[in-house]
């Protein structure tokens, strides 16, 4: 579906013509005027990027060979068009938004990656980069438009994202098939062990004290590896994960964790969250399980607090500690050093799933957070259930 034509006149109504009054700095291509004007036009015409130039309406002014390929039209036919009338839907909110600032003096530029509708209906990714002509008085008189066609890009991106969530729930099905094998082959075996062991220590033949001791120590180290390969299996995939779904697994594992590391930690967990993909719920679970492996190993935390809920059609996890605080690396995107690679797993996989993972230090703690959005159908997904 196209956008309108204008954002403020109604669809379908199409815009008065009028002679087009160039600005000093654009003639009928938007080349420079004086010196040096017949190298520049040329530059453009030949060139295979697109440049248009758009009045401070939206309208075309002139746009050069390369942007008219890109969409389709003829500069004939832009001139009649504005950009609005370019730009998908969904995209046309944050283009608007800069598009503003810019003509407010807020910005002098912007590049944004968006949608354009072409000619015949198709869409096309391209990276616009616009910044702002102003006349002698300082007053905004047109737009020029720098436009590069990124949609092979694009469709690289997201075949490398396919393939990286493809990995991801490989990875997955590994996990949850050795903690089966785990726990049906070797956890049977040790449970036999420990069956054997108890039945033998009760025979005559083990009435010595030098033997009983043998026995005994035998029979604590069978339940102690029976128990250690439990949570082993437990830990590479939970079956609660499957069966019962997120809620009744963190429940579950936070209740393991407590009464491994003394960390009594508490759950709260929205009601109006539905039962997530598998994807979302095993990638939640991974955050869970990585920050409060953190919080007992570096924080010093007496307890913690877990916090899941829908805000802004998105599922928003919060696992907070209450201990010494993470002091965050200098530079854009730095992580704590001392935290390994464990945070930066738990953002590529929230990325793969279009989410995200923030770090928030506080004076008394620090403050994981991990959204991932809900699908479309999601308030239906929670009457479904009961929510």
């Amino acid at each position: 579906m196209r956008p309108p034509d204008d954002p403020v006149r109604p669809p379908g109504h199409s815009p008065p013509k009028r002679r087009i009054k160039p600005s000093p700095l654009v003639d009928r291509f938007g080349g420079i005027s004086g010196s040096g004007s017949n190298y520049f036009r040329t530059a453009l015409l030949s060139s295979n990027i697109g440049v248009a130039v758009t009045d401070t309406q939206g309208l075309f002014v002139s746009a050069n060979p390369a942007f008219c390929r890109l969409t389709g039209y003829s500069e004939r036919e832009l001139r009649s068009r504005t950009w609005v009338s370019l730009t998908y839907t969904e995209d046309l909110p944050r283009n608007q938004r800069l598009a503003r600032q810019m003509y407010r003096g807020q910005v002098d530029n912007f590049v944004l990656e968006k949608r354009y509708v072409t000619k015949t209906g198709s869409l096309i990714w391209v990276r616009n980069s616009t910044s702002v002509i102003r006349d002698r008085r300082g007053k905004p008189c047109n737009f020029i438009a720098i436009v590069e066609d990124i949609t092979e890009r694009k469709r690289g991106e997201q075949a490398l994202k396919e393939l990286s969530i493809d990995l991801m729930r490989a990875e997955d099905r590994a996990r949850r098939q050795l903690a089966r094998d785990l726990h049906d082959s070797v956890g049977q075996n040790l449970s036999a062990l420990v069956m054997t062991l108890g039945a033998l220590k009760k025979m005559p033949a083990v009435r010595q004290p030098k033997a009983r001791d043998i026995m005994r120590i035998g029979l604590r180290l069978a339940k102690q590896s029976l128990a250690e390969v439990r949570t082993v299996s437990y830990l590479l995939h939970p079956p609660t994960l499957d069966e019962f779904g997120l809620r009744v697994a963190l429940e579950t594992y936070v209740r393991g964790f407590t009464q491994r590391s003394g960390i009594p930690v508490q759950v709260r967990i929205s009601k109006h969250l539905p039962r997530l993909s598998p994807e979302m719920e095993v990638a939640f679970f991974r955050v869970v399980q990585e920050s409060l492996s953190n919080v007992r190993r570096h924080s010093g935390s007496r307890t913690a607090k877990i916090t899941l809920k829908v805000q802004a059609r998105s599922a928003v996890l919060h696992v907070q500690d209450f201990g010494r605080g993470i002091c965050l690396a200098r530079g854009k995107g730095a992580e704590p050093e001392r935290l390994g690679v464990g945070i930066r797993g738990m953002r590529e996989r929230l990325q793969r799933l279009a989410g995200e993972l923030r770090l928030l230090p506080t004076k008394g703690g620090t403050v994981v957070s991990a959204t991932l959005p809900l699908p479309a159908n999601y308030e239906d997904l929670v009457h479904s259930r009961g929510g």
